[in-house]
């Protein structure tokens, strides 16, 4: 992205073992003005994240549910995920988000070009993937599937 001259800002949050690498390779690639490695936080702390940001990217390739996802969504950002996991459960591509394939750069950068050259479309996925979540996961529609389960 930084080589095709788009200006951006990076917050990862979170903790793993590879922050030293990615620490390693932000610097060896000369991004320490872009890209930031925030650590663990609180989750009021994330969700302030959420309201800065123009869009999330989750390219986690062992999520098991993808609930990051869905309170991106809440918070009002348009979603990128791997297609891995549980992430397909919330990201229809093309329609409530973009899915991308686990561990396959050049893809994740081009579906962030997407949202950075279309960011009405961008915000059209938002309010689809918006509709889903509240049609699958709002307390409403979690209890009325437990009532058809248990009921």
């Amino acid at each position: 992205l930084q080589d095709d001259g788009y200006e951006f800002k990076l917050d990862v949050i979170g903790e793993g073992p590879r922050r030293k690498h990615l620490q390693e390779l932000i610097e060896s690639l000369g991004l320490n003005d872009n890209v930031r490695l925030i650590g663990s936080m609180p989750h009021n702390k994330v969700i302030e994240y959420y309201h800065r940001a123009e869009f999330f990217v989750l390219p986690a390739i062992k999520e098991g549910f993808g609930l990051v996802l869905v309170e991106a969504i809440v918070s009002g950002l348009p979603v990128i995920g791997a297609d891995s996991g549980g992430i397909p459960d919330i990201i229809e591509d093309g329609k409530t988000g973009i899915l991308v394939p686990p561990e396959d750069e050049k893809q994740l950068a081009q579906a962030i070009r997407r949202f950075l050259d279309d960011p009405e479309w961008a915000q059209r996925t938002h309010k689809a993937g918006m509709k889903y979540v509240r049609s699958h996961f709002s307390p409403e529609a979690i209890a009325a599937k437990l009532e058809r389960l248990y009921g």
